[in-house]
Parts: structure tokens; C-alpha cells; sequence
């Protein structure tokens, strides 16, 4: 067997870790939740990629004085460049969810396709067993599908 320098290059950066900033905090329900873009109003901990915790992250309001006055002024050069990322933050955000959106659009659509032809449906249940949709949970799922598009379509 021959060493292939370019595979060992990628194995190695494949092992690399990823820079992402995780918050994890605790949802309406009590569940635990994870991401990139935690609610706003809620207390936040924020996690490495590694999974080893950081301090928790204070919301502004709850800023002591001591922390108010090591923050720039409002007129100062760094407020405007944490607006703009700010803001960048917010139009990925965004972009992401409507990109998320059209992905479940179109899903939903193909899903009511298919539940709409004629013949029997065949589905894998998370078990992994095959079984055939009845007719009452094949309408089920196209109303499903139904409230999916009015959700999710323009």
C-alpha cells in the first residue's frame, strides 16, 4: 500500500476543531436547548466547540455599574461596529430561516404529491419495520403536509 500525502493533508485538517460559538439554555418548557442563536430575554451559557462551558452570559439589562462603565460610550468608535455585526449576525440569521423555509416548502410539497397519487403508501416507521398508511392516516398526513405549506410557502 502507498502513502498518499493529499489524504493524510485531509485526514488531518479533518480532525481540526470547529470555531463555532453553542449556547445552551433552558426553553419555555423547561427542555435544555442548543444552538447559534439563542432567544432573545433568556439567560445563556455559552459553550466552546468542545463542549467545555464558558461563564454564563449576562443579558445587557443585567449589567452591573462596574460593567457599565468599562463599556465604550454610545458615540465611541467600537458602538457602530458592534452594530454591524450585530446586524450581519441578523441578516444570516435570516437568510438561514428562509433558506430553512424553502427546504420545508418544498418538502411538504412533494409529500402532498405523492399522499395525493392513487395506490397504496408505504412508510418506514422510526423502528425501521415497512408498513402501509390506512386511509384515514393518509388524509392525516396531507392535512399535514396541507398545514406545512400554509406555514412554510409564501
Amino acid at each position: 500500500m502507498r502513502f498518499n500525502p493529499v489524504l493524510a493533508i485531509v485526514l488531518a485538517l479533518a480532525v481540526l476543531p470547529v470555531s463555532a460559538e453553542v449556547y445552551k439554555w433552558k426553553s419555555e418548557t423547561g427542555e435544555i436547548q442548543y444552538g447559534q442563536f439563542p432567544p432573545a430575554g433568556v439567560e445563556t451559557e455559552r459553550m466552546s466547540a468542545g463542549g467545555v462551558r464558558n461563564a454564563p452570559q449576562p443579558e445587557p439589562e443585567d449589567m452591573s455599574e462596574a460593567d457599565a462603565d468599562a463599556a465604550p460610550p454610545a458615540g465611541s468608535a467600537a458602538a457602530p461596529v458592534q452594530t454591524e455585526a450585530d446586524k450581519a449576525v441578523a441578516e444570516q440569521a435570516a437568510a438561514a430561516q428562509q433558506e430553512q423555509r424553502k427546504q420545508i416548502c418544498a418538502s411538504a410539497r412533494k409529500n402532498l404529491g405523492v399522499l395525493q397519487q392513487e395506490g397504496h403508501r408505504r412508510v418506514r416507521l422510526p423502528d425501521g419495520t415497512v408498513t402501509y398508511l390506512t386511509a384515514e392516516q393518509t388524509e392525516e398526513r396531507i392535512a399535514a403536509a396541507k398545514q406545512q405549506i400554509e406555514a412554510a410557502c409564501d
